[in-house]
């Protein structure tokens, strides 16, 4: 008797303090970061700096608001959350988002609460990702 294929699903990950503390994204996962459109460079810089060619970048998700907006924690969880809810509702599946900030972590938690609550079954788990969190 074979044994059933599983489908390997990609993950999410924050940047600041996820990804710049070691936890490496695979090219299938996607990067969802509070930093502004303006940032892109700070992020790709890092990407590269650390032996990820532009083409093997996982998909990134930047902030519309940017910090010379006065763009807060709130405003980055609210991104996260809205873009997680337009590729959830398009029909992508994921399996974990890693997150570090508390603030950020419940506005993206309540958002994947209420998508269950509206019948989206999306079967995404978060992760707290347990690091000295600093306002950047």
């Amino acid at each position: 008797m074979s044994e059933p294929s599983r489908v390997i699903l990609p993950n999410v990950f924050d940047f600041d303090s996820v990804i710049t503390l070691g936890l490496i994204p695979r090219e299938m996962d996607v990067i969802i970061t509070g930093r502004g459109v303006d940032e892109l460079q700070i992020v790709g810089g890092f990407l590269d700096d650390h032996g990820w060619p532009h083409s093997k970048w996982p998909e990134i998700f930047l902030n519309p608001i940017t910090r010379s907006m006065g763009r807060t924690r709130e405003d980055s969880g609210r991104h996260k959350a809205s873009t997680l809810r337009k590729l959830i509702t398009a029909g992508r599946r994921f399996n974990y988002m890693f997150e570090d900030d508390p603030v950020q972590f419940l506005i993206i938690e309540d958002e994947l609460l209420n998508l269950l609550n509206e019948g989206i079954d999306h079967g995404m788990r978060m992760v707290h990702v347990n690091s000295y969190w600093t306002e950047k």
